[in-house]
């Protein structure tokens, strides 16, 4: 595919990128995320258990909570999606589409991980959910949005990419060339 570079198209790139991180680093993205991922769970966790939801809190019949917070929702992931797309050159509509894409299969993915380890709790026991949450804190969530990001990367025949290296070559032969 070949690069898209234009200087306006550029700086739209970084801004759209800085407004993005500012948008998920804040409360106007957080907190919708937690109430919709805490309500989801609740009422998939309402097919086979008895549960309470009081004031953001999934309440389990023997006293544990699970609370979804910002460390659930895995802001720096919706950042990190947002970094590659929008630090290489791609067809402006494309780099749009695949990021939104790309958005909504990781909050599917990542929903689907909270459910299995509120699962994994409920069957499980406490200790085995301690250790497999640990593996996807630390390992599924990374894999999870390599395999959304190279799936859209592959789909638009992109063999290499240089995040920011391509855009600032660019930058430097605009100016050696005025």
């Amino acid at each position: 595919m070949k690069p898209n570079y234009n200087e306006k198209i550029l700086f739209f790139r970084y801004l759209l990128l800085s407004i993005l991180i500012m948008f998920f680093l804040s409360e106007y993205f957080t907190k919708p995320m937690e109430n919709i991922l805490t309500n989801l769970s609740y009422y998939y966790l309402t097919l086979f258990t008895n549960v309470q939801l009081i004031n953001n809190e999934i309440i389990l019949e023997n006293g544990h909570i699970f609370l979804i917070i910002k460390e659930c929702i895995a802001i720096s992931a919706y950042i990190l999606i947002s970094l590659i797309f929008l630090s290489i050159p791609i067809n402006t509509k494309k780099i749009y589409k695949s990021i939104l894409k790309s958005y909504l299969i990781f909050t599917i993915l990542n929903l689907l991980r909270i459910l299995i380890l509120m699962t994994v709790f409920i069957f499980l026991g406490e200790e085995t959910f301690d250790k497999i949450h640990v593996i996807f804190y630390e390992f599924v969530s990374g894999v999870m949005v390599s395999i959304v990001v190279i799936y859209y990367l592959k789909k638009h025949k992109i063999k290499k990419i240089y995040p920011f290296f391509s855009d600032v070559k660019f930058l430097i032969l605009e100016i050696k060339n005025h």
